[in-house]
């Protein structure tokens, strides 16, 4: 068992349990630690069942540990030179390295090792994901795989919560959705087109007709369209004159300044109503503004709404 100095036996009253002191080898002569178990054969070297049948039928319970520099649990190689797994004192978790930097921190050692999250296989259109969140509460983030109905095959939801002030708490909204074809939607992407449904006069251009305004970023008190996020945007518009033989002077507008245009354009006089248009594509940071200003103004009409303009994130 162990050396006799490693092992005492001390009964402090009739039937009491014994006390050990010193240490305890099993399978080796040489303990270096309070309980030290050594095998050379085939199984596990320990094993712990608890067959109580109560709700609280529990296992293995270790109190260690209380800084970054100590191990609650070092789990290694048989040499002991490599970690694969730590729980450390202060709680972080580490799978593949011995120095966790976050709550649970996980380090590869070859090109294909991987976090797999799998579920049983089932015709059910939520297959398995991954769930971050504030708390307990369900404001946070969500990606989950998702089988299509009919055909098969898995794509990809992204979901988010945005609460404003209340962001303890939330419903999920779905962002980015990969189907299995590798089609890539974004139900929330940022998009405006508008049209005039009466003339507007000379200067900006205020649509006054809403077909789409995602995200509400289009405002029909000013004709702005405000950038929500940094990205790369597509811009255009097409509009009429407001009268026969009327030269057109029509401009994209950036942040408001009249010297800041996008490009300027120009419709030749003559015949009946002019039409001019003009697209581009532009990189906005975010809550930069456009606007579309006439010079001479633009025709536009409730049942046609010939004039319009459109703005699109597209990336």
């Amino acid at each position: 068992m162990t050396k006799a100095r490693d092992l005492s036996l001390a009964a402090k009253a009739p039937l009491a349990s014994p006390v050990f002191t010193g240490k305890v080898g099993i399978g080796t002569s040489s303990p270096t630690s309070k309980i030290h178990a050594t095998t050379a054969t085939a199984g596990y070297t320990a094993k712990l069942i608890n067959t109580n049948g109560a709700s609280d039928a529990n296992g293995l319970l270790i109190q260690a540990g209380t800084a970054a520099s100590e191990y609650a649990l070092n789990v290694a190689n048989t040499a002991g030179n490599a970690t694969f797994m730590a729980v450390k004192g202060n709680g972080r978790v580490s799978i593949g390295n011995s120095s966790p930097i976050t709550k649970l921190h996980i380090s590869g050692s070859v090109n294909n090792d991987r976090i797999l999250i799998e579920s049983p296989h089932s015709v059910g259109l939520v297959e398995t994901g991954l769930e971050m969140r504030r708390s307990t509460t369900v404001a946070g983030a969500k990606i989950q795989t998702v089988r299509h109905p009919t055909l098969g095959g898995l794509g990809l939801d992204f979901y988010t919560t945005a609460n404003g002030a209340a962001e303890d708490s939330g419903t999920y909204s779905k962002r980015v959705s990969i189907d299995s074809a590798g089609r890539v939607t974004m139900p929330y992407q940022p998009m405006c087109v508008v049209s005039r449904a009466s003339d507007n006069g000379a200067g900006t251009v205020v649509w006054d007709y809403v077909r789409h305004n995602v995200g509400g970023h289009y405002n029909t008190s000013n004709g702005r369209f405000t950038a929500p996020i940094a990205g790369n945007y597509m811009v255009g518009f097409y509009v009429m004159s407001p009268a026969n033989n009327v030269t057109m002077d029509v401009s994209m507008r950036l942040n408001g300044s009249g010297n800041n245009h996008l490009s300027p354009y120009s419709g030749a006089t003559g015949g009946n109503y002019n039409a001019v248009s003009g697209y581009t594509i532009i990189t906005l940071a975010a809550n930069d503004y456009i606007h579309i200003h006439a010079a001479t103004g633009i025709y536009g009409t409730n049942t046609g709404r010939h004039s319009n303009f459109t703005v699109a994130l597209l990336s």
